[in-house]
């Protein structure tokens, strides 16, 4: 039978029991009645009123106290339902920190049943402890009671269960506070964590690997974000992250770069591919790698970006200048080589050629001079003494020693004299090629005022107008870009054209594919097809014993030092109209 059934039926008999109470007093009153004519029947007076009148008050307040036992039942029951419903663990407790209510999620972690912990004090019921000291916690229903506020509890707590499992929780706790204001007890609200612990646990642990891998790996690496413009095109980046290897490699500090644009950081990096290639990344997810000379640090980086998120990009990169210098080295090696094998194809061809001719004339001339000699004693053993001794003698000795021997003297000294002009020719190019070269940012303009200075007397004194516009600074040798560009206008001035027209040399310059491209033109007589390809060959000239002297070496010494200065030479030439030939050296290192 329920509780508020069983409030009606007291309250009913209670109401019978004043009945057959009063009957009883009535029967000692009159004594001649009955008690079952008292009890029923022959009720006195206004006595059956008063019976019937605490009847009816009794069944009717057992009736109310039945609807409000009801009631109360009924929100006992929805509270309840409310708190086993709940996913999280629940614990109420009184104003003195005692156990009332515990949902059956706080009875499996806890260990205790209701009806065990209902009355105990709640730390005997909710033990906990740090999960990294294992010293005990402070119970957080003391603090609520105390301050009123809502309490949770710190990182890295654990719950000891009843029979000693171990649990990682979170919770807070809250007070129930009445319409008075005061504090009616407390309410606890936990969960089990352990497997979200364990979980930021190892997270933790990886990151903390991570974190160390990241700051002290050799590679730099740097996070960004992207800036886009009203356009949705990249302008900037914003440096959200970097590792000590970028500021190794940068010179950046970390501290100052970090929440800053990378235009605030390197001046003139908008004028360089980075923001667009890196950009690309960040908006298409597409990786890329590539390699790059950065002129502010003077370093080649090997670099490879790669998308973590829509609009970020991070950066590795690693210092590849040694080798980068290397890899130029031995690209210069091997035109150093290629130039060489060149060199010793001309000189086989000049020990060969060249300097074959004059052994040539020295060997037949020397054998025309022994002859000779052969000739003068034969005609000094045919005269016996002085008495025969005529004029035919004589005119004979004369003539082999001044026609005869004079002329093969003459053609052994001129083969002489164009080896050894051969030879120091050689001498001069092997020079060029071993004179160490002082590689340095040149200001081209101040070169060329020197050069023009040093050719003055020679443009003068063949009426040549020279014209040097401006030109960009390159990086090269001083010195040896001197005698490249002496060279050219020397060439230019020695084959001009000589019918009447003023020669006229000009200098030119630009910046052109990340290099700088440098014109000599002139109007001179132009160059052959056929001769254009064998200009720059050793000893070439275009009119051997014309009027043009020279040893056919400047244009070779031209190439020599340009291809050491890891640039290339051509030319342009039309008969007739001139030539001019192009230069194209690295730009300078700003």
């Amino acid at each position: 039978m329920s509780t508020p059934k069983k409030v009606f039926l007291l309250s009913v008999l209670g109401g019978l029991g004043f009945w057959v109470f009063d009957s009883v007093v009535d029967l000692l009153i009159f004594e001649d009645l009955s008690f079952l004519q008292i009890f029923i029947s022959d009720v006195p007076g206004h006595e059956i009123y008063v019976r019937i009148f605490v009847l009816m008050i009794s069944c009717l307040y057992g009736l109310i106290v039945a609807r409000l036992v009801y009631a109360r039942e009924e929100n006992e029951e929805n509270t309840r339902a409310t708190l086993n419903s709940i996913g999280d663990a629940v614990i109420a407790t009184d104003a003195q920190g005692c156990v009332v209510r515990m949902n059956p999620i706080a009875e499996s972690l806890t260990g205790w049943k209701l009806g065990e912990a209902k009355g105990r004090p709640l730390q005997e019921v909710f033990h906990i402890i740090n999960a990294k000291s294992r010293e005990v916690c402070k119970n957080p229903v003391e603090k609520v009671l105390a301050t009123g506020q809502i309490v949770g509890l710190a990182n890295h707590t654990a719950l000891i269960a009843k029979d000693g499992r171990e649990y990682q929780i979170a919770d807070s706790a809250a007070p129930v506070v009445l319409s008075d204001g005061k504090t009616a007890g407390v309410v606890l609200v936990f969960r089990d964590v352990t497997e979200e612990y364990e979980i930021r646990e190892k997270l933790a642990v990886s990151e903390k690997r991570f974190r160390e891998l990241f700051e002290n790996s050799i590679n730099a690496y740097a996070l960004h974000e992207i800036v886009l413009d009203d356009k949705g095109e990249p302008v900037d980046y914003v440096f959200l992250e970097v590792n000590k290897s970028f500021e190794r490699l940068t010179g950046l500090v970390g501290a100052e770069t970090i929440g800053k644009r990378v235009t605030e950081v390197v001046p003139g990096v908008e004028n360089g591919p980075f923001i667009r290639r890196f950009g690309q990344v960040a908006m298409t997810g597409e990786p890329t790698r590539f390699e790059e000379y950065d002129p502010n640090l003077g370093r080649w980086f090997d670099i490879a970006a790669y998308c973590p998120q829509k609009g970020q990009f991070v950066a590795v990169f690693t210092d590849i200048t040694v080798r980068k210098q290397a890899e130029q080295a031995r690209e210069e090696l091997v035109r150093e080589l290629e130039m060489k094998n060149e060199e010793l194809e001309s000189l086989v061809y000049v020990a060969s050629h060249d300097l074959r001719s004059p052994l040539v004339n020295i060997s037949g001339f020397s054998h025309e001079l022994e002859r000779t000699v052969e000739e003068l004693d034969e005609k000094l053993n045919d005269i016996g003494g002085p008495e025969e001794f005529n004029a035919q003698s004589i005119d004979d000795i004369h003539k082999l020693l001044r026609e005869d021997a004079k002329e093969s003297v003459g053609y052994i000294t001129g083969g002489v004299e164009q080896m050894d002009m051969l030879l120091k020719g050689l001498l001069r190019l092997s020079r060029v090629g071993r004179t160490e070269l002082k590689i340095e940012n040149v200001n081209m303009n101040g070169l060329l005022g020197e050069v023009a200075e040093g050719v003055a007397y020679l443009v003068q004194e063949n009426d040549v107008r020279l014209t040097v516009g401006e030109v960009p600074g390159c990086r090269g040798d001083h010195v040896q870009l001197s005698q490249v560009f002496t060279n050219l206008i020397d060439n230019a001035i020695k084959y001009r054209d000589r019918d009447g027209k003023r020669c006229e040399i000009e200098i030119s310059g630009e910046v052109q594919d990340g290099g700088c491209l440098y014109k000599v033109c002139d109007n001179g007589i132009g160059i052959q097809r056929e001769h254009q390809q064998k200009i720059f060959e050793l000893f070439h000239r275009l009119e051997p014993g014309g009027l043009v002297e020279g040893q056919g070496l400047g244009l070779t010494i031209v190439r020599r030092v340009i291809n050491r200065l890891g640039g290339r030479v051509w030319l342009e030439s039309e008969p007739g109209e001139g030539t001019c030939f192009y230069i194209e050296l690295p730009a300078s290192v700003i």
